[in-house]
């Protein structure tokens, strides 16, 4: 008797997933602390030169109140990992753009995010956090520690509140390429949200979709909870003209408001579709179709780990961790850092937050500071408003990356 094929575990954030053998995947993203990302692969050579040009360029990139368009860089002492916040045109006034990097294993992380004016530090801090989290991981590789997946990435740890993150994958089957399935996880950001069917039912009231919902087959709806996960669905067939019609299912869990291991997970699975989106005879028949949905939303479950689960709540009085350089150690830009915590500029004049977290090995930055009014003769010149300085910075804490406000 032939054995029947195992299905292909997918990590999908803090989730596994179960897809068909034949599965392939045609779209994967994520988005982690508010911030997108991209991943190419990459020589280390390349990436260097990539990130030592584009420093170049914004350090010699004039702006009409600043030194120049950038605004900060940080790297590590082995310049693996950087982020470099800058202004994207001359004459930009309110909004910074975050763009960090790691390399790692032949592949360079990009990932993405805006500060305004006053969150600067903030916005450095929770870069610093994140590049520290993220390693490569093997598309096959199941992690076992607590953390989030992303393509050939993992971000170790649970952060604390607030704190956004979503992972989405959209794959089609080689035995029936009209089959698009799309799986995604979005945490909860809004209490008291509407569920599916409410929202469904609530689209009938709508005279002008009457029509389309008489010509709709309901092959189910109702609830379908997964595991412990509260959940509901609707699975419909269209009619397509008057030859054929196709599948439209979607299943949803109720989810929980700010809570990591119970976001909105959402399964849609359509037939009929070619790779151009045109509309086909599908190959699956109702039956069929309704259990290979079935098959993969019941697969879904929160993916296990070795070990206990942590707090998401932060600690309120951080432990040292061993071999830790006492509280006042100082040390001046351009080093690198020694001490993984929480570090404090000595600039009395410095723009933005002057506490930040940095990781060791990550060289501490220079500082924007801000100057006095110009006179009328120094804004015709083209002088800037702040420079960019050197300073001492005071470790005042210990934090581990997990235990902070996103």
């Amino acid at each position: 008797m032939k054995t029947a094929p195992q299905p292909n575990t997918y990590c999908l954030g803090r989730f596994l997933v179960d897809l068909p053998n034949d599965a392939e995947i045609v779209a994967q993203t994520a988005e982690y602390r508010n911030r997108t990302y991209s991943i190419e692969k990459m020589a280390r050579g390349a990436y260097q030169n990539m990130l030592s040009n584009m420093e170049k360029t914004l350090r010699n990139s004039k702006h009409k109140s600043e030194p120049s368009l950038l605004r900060e860089i940080s790297t590590t002492g082995d310049g693996d990992s950087a982020t470099l916040i800058f202004r994207e045109t001359p004459v930009d006034a309110y909004q910074y753009k975050v763009q960090s990097f790691k390399w790692t294993n032949g592949h360079v992380f990009s990932l993405k995010s805006y500060a305004d004016d006053d969150r600067v530090g903030k916005a450095l801090e929770n870069s610093n956090r994140t590049l520290s989290e993220l390693r490569y991981r093997d598309p096959k590789e199941i992690p076992t520690e607590p953390g989030f997946c992303i393509e050939r990435g993992f971000f170790a740890g649970e952060p604390a509140m607030p704190h956004y993150e979503r992972a989405e994958v959209s794959f089609r089957l080689r035995e029936h390429p009209d089959v698009v399935v799309n799986a995604s996880t979005w945490m909860v950001m809004k209490e008291d949200r509407e569920g599916l069917l409410d929202r469904i039912d609530r689209k009938k009231g709508d005279t002008a979709l009457i029509d389309l919902f008489n010509r709709i087959k309901v092959l189910r709806r109702g609830q379908h909870p997964v595991a412990s996960m509260a959940a509901e669905e609707y699975l419909q067939s269209i009619p397509v003209g008057e030859t054929f019609s196709t599948h439209m299912f979607r299943w949803e869990t109720t989810g929980k408001y700010h809570d990591l291991y119970a976001p909105e997970i959402i399964v849609e699975f359509r037939t009929g579709k070619t790779k151009d989106f045109e509309e086909r005879p599908p190959t699956l028949s109702d039956k069929q179709a309704i259990e290979l949905f079935d098959s993969i939303v019941n697969s879904i479950r929160v993916r296990p780990v070795s070990s206990p689960t942590p707090s998401s709540e932060p600690s309120p009085n951080p432990v040292a961790p061993q071999s830790s350089l006492p509280l006042g150690t100082t040390a001046a830009s351009l080093q690198s850092c020694p001490q993984t915590g929480l570090w404090e500029c000595n600039a009395d004049l410095a723009a933005g937050e002057k506490r930040r977290f940095f990781p060791q090995g990550m060289v501490l930055p220079s500082v924007i500071v801000r100057g006095p009014e110009r006179s009328l003769w120094q804004k015709l010149k083209g002088e800037p408003t702040n420079t960019l300085t050197e300073t001492m910075w005071t470790l005042v804490g210990y934090d581990a990356p997990g235990n902070v406000l996103s």
